[in-house]
């Protein structure tokens, strides 16, 4: 559930689903952990409140793009932005 809510921007359900302790760590498909999907949807909310969660920031899939890499390459500005607000890469 954690998974498609944060694949489909939906910052409310995964607000609940973190607040709950599901972990926010889970991979799924291209071995994704969640702050990826996340960041190549441009869903700014959700990478922020991932980020501040404790979601790793550096996370990498199985071709080593990190959130950083992924939401430039899809052009999400706001997001590319973030990563001076997260502390380090995002």
């Amino acid at each position: 559930m954690l998974s498609w809510a944060t694949r489909n921007g939906h910052e409310a359900v995964v607000r609940l689903l973190v607040d709950k302790d599901t972990t926010i760590e889970a991979r799924g498909n291209l071995s994704r952990a969640l702050l990826l999907w996340a960041a190549e949807n441009g869903y700014e909310a959700v990478v922020w409140l991932l980020a501040d969660k404790g979601a790793n920031i550096e996370a990498t899939d199985c071709y080593g793009r990190t959130p950083l890499w992924l939401a430039a390459a899809n052009g999400h500005e706001a997001v590319v932005r973030l990563k001076s607000h997260v502390g380090g890469c995002l």
